[in-house]
């Protein structure tokens, strides 16, 4: 059983000769504050994130799944990552890569692009790209 105890403060003489403050009685169950002005306390003191910025923007994308295509029409595969753009680093380019087929599967598991016209352009690229992941959803071609 939690026994609820309280502490008689007298207000300090010092403090205002106008205040008329009698003593403060602190319990032991409270909280230490107003609960909403310790909310606002701790927001503040939150860290604040930054704006998010796109490494790439959809020209890249439009221009790398071009490349792709094109040097698959060519030379019948995919280019690797350094023969696309030398002036991208070549992990850049791997890891978008990875995410441009990622966003396919997935468009292609959700019954094709969305709506927007960015999303039927990448679609339309990846399909040339990688027609071989197309053959578990004929129906999308």
């Amino acid at each position: 059983m939690e026994m609820e105890s309280t502490i008689i403060v007298p207000s300090s003489s010092s403090s205002s000769v106008d205040s008329n403050i009698g003593p403060i009685a602190l319990s032991s169950d409270d909280s230490g504050g107003d609960t909403n002005s310790n909310r606002l306390a701790a927001a503040r003191k939150r860290k604040r994130l930054g704006p998010t910025y796109k490494l790439w923007g959809f020209g890249d994308e439009r221009t790398i799944l071009m490349e792709l295509a094109a040097g698959l029409r060519e030379s019948g595969r995919l280019p690797l990552p350094f023969e696309l753009l030398r002036t991208l680093e070549a992990k850049e380019i791997s890891s978008k890569l990875h995410g441009l087929k990622t966003k396919f599967l997935s468009a292609i598991n959700k019954g094709g692009p969305g709506h927007k016209s960015r999303d039927q352009k990448l679609y339309e690229l990846s399909k040339e790209v990688w027609p071989e992941l197309l053959l578990k959803a004929p129906e999308l071609i």
